[in-house]
């Protein structure tokens, strides 16, 4: 293994936590331009583990017809190529749960510095989660419970796996193999300078006020929204209308019927009690 193969900080969450916001932050920070960078530009500070090119340029066929063994010793390599590129530090987003799946590890200790994972409160990610991939409340809420749960490939991105959502929440901030940030969604709303000075120091950066509060702003609510109301999101959802919604915490009271709430609430109390969810 080359020396310098540990060069992976994750940027990970389940889907509809904020990752989108955690990413446009860091590229803002690290870039410190004179506009907000573009969102369809967030790419240029970091990866996405499950990019359809990058699997295809490594393949010898369609990796979305691979069968699942095949698939993961392919996603063994993809990440090698990213930790091995010759970058001290290579962002890299995840929507996977830290678990061993088929006997192979989805993150890989070995290829890996640190990690940030944002959690936030499963009632409101329902909510974000049915919108996103145009399904019911009801169908969403019974799939963030099964352990099989993930995202099906796509013409943009290979499978996805995810599970439980407590399951998930627990392989990342319970991580003995490496360092992990984790951040509640919530309190980055609340606080979002100290929180992203958590990240910033997270990652080993230097803290400079100026370029913090700047990134802030470029990557508010707002402004993400309002390139997205111009430019389009290549990550909207196919049947999204759009995909910065709200900004917001707590929208769930409006809009999930009591018995679903119920049914979260009891399948995911020990962590949601955990993160001060209940």
């Amino acid at each position: 293994m080359a020396p310098n193969s540990q060069s992976i900080v994750w940027l990970a969450s389940y889907p509809k936590s904020g990752n989108t916001w955690l990413r446009a932050f860091l590229a803002n920070y690290l870039i410190a331009g004179t506009d907000p960078i573009p969102i369809n530009d967030l790419g240029r500070i970091g990866f996405g583990d499950s990019s359809w090119p990058a699997y295809r340029d490594l393949a010898d066929r369609d990796p979305n017809l691979m069968p699942i063994e095949d698939l993961l010793g392919l996603r063994r390599k993809v990440l090698e190529e990213i930790a091995q590129n010759g970058a001290d530090v290579n962002m890299v987003k995840t929507h996977h749960a830290k678990t061993r799946l088929k006997g192979q590890w989805l993150i890989p200790a070995d290829l890996t510095r640190t990690a940030i994972y944002l959690v936030r409160n499963p009632l409101d990610v329902v909510v974000s989660y049915a919108d996103h991939w145009g399904t019911t409340l009801e169908f969403a809420a019974r799939h963030f419970g099964l352990p099989t749960n993930g995202i099906p490939a796509s013409e943009k991105t290979v499978a996805q796996y995810l599970g439980n959502w407590s399951d998930h929440v627990r392989s990342w901030s319970k991580n003995e193999n490496f360092r992990t940030l984790v951040l509640r969604y919530e309190d980055l709303l609340a606080d979002p300078e100290e929180a992203f000075t958590k990240v910033v120091r997270h990652i080993g950066a230097p803290v400079d006020n100026t370029m913090l509060q700047q990134a802030i702003e470029f990557s508010s609510f707002d402004t993400l929204s309002r390139q997205e109301a111009t430019t389009g999101f290549v990550e909207r959802g196919p049947k999204q209308k759009q995909f910065f919604r709200s900004g917001r915490s707590g929208g769930w009271e409006r809009i999930l019927p009591a018995a679903i709430a119920q049914k979260i609430r009891r399948d995911h109390r020990d962590v949601m009690t955990e993160h001060g969810y209940l």
